[in-house]
């Protein structure tokens, strides 16, 4: 059963999921779409990018991995798995990134906000059979999803140089140093739950991350895909933590 039900739920994850996990939330497409109904004009590209030759190289093989490899997996994933499958899993999978708000919440000063996280996750993972449904939501709990970048920059901690990861895509040093810290004590603090529990959660967090990698590399045709990828990753940052954002003076650097 063990052996079946965690490549399941990933499975599920991949079909199903979208960049709503705090895990690493970037999307162009949702991005551009926020941005248009927000007071932020899209800004300039990065004015510092001291490791674009390696991340042109990453860039270029996160395209070939999306495009030869997780796109046809994809589809077929999609196709083979019945929809109350995938829709069950991926309620699976939101309880349990319900830790993650837990976190990001006390990480920018919302322990209120935290504690409804807290709650959802007992509820749901009790009444809710694993968060196959949603009975706290229909007690008014109703949870704030404040993403990982944001957080890390509601501490203070500016994001540091942008850097484009294979299999993960476009974030900052920073921001990818802090969700490694965070994933290996979420790891170590679900293995004294369930070691399957803990393991299960850690290839849903990978599946989930390979879905967002599809999602950040749908760029426009017809110009540098690359430096297309750089500038909504810095308006994305603009946005979440008012990194270079415009102002009457002059501008500061953003990395």
């Amino acid at each position: 059963m063990r052996r079946i039900l965690v490549p399941a739920l990933a499975a599920m994850a991949i079909c199903a999921a979208t960049p709503a996990s705090a895990a690493e939330p970037f999307s162009p497409v949702r991005f551009r779409a926020e941005l248009a109904s927000a007071d932020i004009a899209p800004v300039g590209p990065m004015r510092r990018d001291p490791l674009e030759s390696f991340n042109r190289r990453m860039f270029a093989f996160n395209a070939w991995l999306v495009r030869d490899v997780m796109n046809p997996v994809a589809v077929a994933l999609d196709r083979a798995t019945p929809q109350p499958i995938k829709t069950a899993g991926n309620n699976v999978y939101q309880n349990l990134v319900e830790a993650e708000f837990v976190l990001t919440n006390l990480m920018v000063g919302q322990p209120r906000e935290a504690g409804i996280s807290t709650l959802r996750f007992g509820i749901n993972t009790t009444a809710g059979v694993l968060g196959l449904w949603d009975p706290a939501a229909r007690l008014g709990l109703q949870r704030t999803e404040v993403e990982f970048t944001e957080a890390v920059c509601g501490m203070g901690l500016r994001p540091g140089p942008y850097i484009v990861f294979p299999v993960v895509g476009p974030t900052t040093i920073v921001s990818a140093a802090s969700l490694t810290a965070f994933l290996g004590l979420e790891w170590w603090a679900l293995t004294h739950v369930s070691m399957m529990l803990a393991n299960g959660h850690l290839l849903l967090d990978a599946s989930v991350g390979a879905a967002t990698l599809r999602y950040s590399m749908d760029l426009p045709e017809g110009e540098d895909a690359y430096a297309a990828q750089r500038k909504d990753y810095r308006d994305y940052l603009v946005k979440h933590c008012k990194v270079g954002a415009p102002a009457a003076g002059p501008t500061p650097a953003v990395l």
